[in-house]
């Protein structure tokens, strides 16, 4: 991708590495445009696509806000990138420094940093994480789960606390979401450095979780299909006269977490959002008792790359459950983008386990009545005290 290389709105990273005890280096770079991050890491994202949906979609996002559209760099460009730069991540290393000049960090609408092992001039990627807009800040990672141990997340989750604390104002992140072992670790180095303690319960004074689910997908092979509905029953996208029929259940969904809860208004706005980037699929039903036709449930599709979507917000209205809406609006949503994607992906609370068995009877694996699978993992959310709290 050239003309991103070229381009004057890639604006440059600050660098840093510190020493650990296997060899090599860590190397955590502070990206301050996600073009720049996008010529890192890009490539790697694209090839890990599954794990990469927290991260990948913003920093697309955001490349294309920056004025260098949503092209994703290939891996000589990322090479390229290396070569630039290299040479003064062994100087400044070769000096002590951080990259840190000493100010004091700075609200911006994102944030985008990289952690990478350096060894005999060979550079690869373990984790990278996007704090954007008013969300978490989302964790990803290209290692193997079995990767996670003590020895290897302790010098590299210290060195990216520490980045963290030199250019993220600390109350800015009011969670972290990602891979449990990962997140648990960067958090503990989080909290010790940052004076933001994890959020626990008051009861058990022991850490509550945010959010606590298996990530898992749902592919052609997979999904088991999609039942006729009823007369007067109708799956569709949501178009700008759903607006206000939408939001109840969007307040709704939202006010069901207690860390996230959503005012009338911001409900509203929201359904518009997501009816405006054609996001949003409503089920709808012709009410006899009101002669109108009501929105009953709903599912958003959303972190959209080349080969994936996520779906989200799945949510039935309470005097409606019960009968088979969710799984049908879920189920008609994944046959129409399994026509354009390789996956569908979501999150299921360890919580909830009827919202499991439906997302299983799907096609979705390793959840519900399915047998466990290999590439479904466990993903938390942890949060912090006295700090802004954002939404997703």
């Amino acid at each position: 991708m050239p003309s991103i290389l070229r381009s004057p709105n890639v604006r440059r990273a600050t660098l840093g590495a510190v020493p650990v005890r296997t060899p090599g280096i860590v190397l955590v770079v502070n990206h301050d445009s996600a073009a720049d991050f996008m010529l890192a890491a890009g490539d790697i994202m694209q090839r890990h696509q599954l794990r990469a949906n927290m991260v990948l979609p913003y920093a697309l996002e955001y490349q294309a806000k920056e004025g260098n559209g949503k092209s994703i760099p290939t891996a000589a460009d990322s090479q390229h990138w290396w070569r630039e730069r290299l040479s003064s991540i062994i100087a400044q290393q070769g000096r002590g420094g951080s990259g840190n000049d000493g100010s004091f960090p700075v609200y911006r609408e994102a944030y985008f940093i990289s952690v990478w092992t350096v060894n005999a001039g060979v550079t690869s990627l373990d984790f990278a994480i996007a704090c954007a807009g008013k969300k978490p800040l989302f964790l990803f990672s290209p290692r193997d789960k079995s990767d996670f141990t003590p020895e290897f997340l302790q010098p590299r989750m210290s060195a990216l606390a520490g980045r963290m604390l030199a250019v993220i104002p600390s109350k800015r992140v009011f969670s972290m979401f990602g891979h449990t072992r990962p997140i648990r670790s960067l958090a503990a180095e989080w909290s010790n450095i940052s004076g933001h303690s994890v959020y626990t319960n008051r009861s058990t004074r022991t850490v509550e979780p945010f959010y606590h689910a298996s990530y898992t997908f749902c592919t052609p092979q997979t999904f088991t299909g999609a039942r006729a509905l009823p007369p007067n029953h109708r799956v569709r996208i949501a178009d700008a006269n759903h607006s206000l029929k939408a939001a109840p259940l969007c307040e709704e969904f939202a006010n069901d977490s207690v860390f996230f809860p959503l005012s009338r208004e911001g409900a509203v706005q929201q359904a518009a959002d997501m009816i405006a980037k054609r996001q949003l699929w409503v089920y709808e039903v012709f009410d006899p008792r009101t002669q109108a036709v009501e929105v009953v449930s709903l599912v958003a599709v959303t972190r959209d790359t080349d080969n994936i979507a996520a779906i989200s917000k799945v949510f039935t209205s309470p005097e409606w459950r019960g009968k088979g809406f969710a799984r049908s609006i879920v189920a008609i949503v994944c046959r129409e983008v399994l026509k354009h994607k390789s996956r569908v992906v979501l999150y299921v609370a360890h919580d909830n386990p009827a919202a499991a068995t439906v997302y299983g009877r799907v096609g979705f694996v390793g959840v519900g009545e399915n047998r466990p699978h290999p590439e479904v993992e466990d993903w938390i959310e942890l949060g912090f005290n006295n700090t802004v709290l954002g939404f997703w």
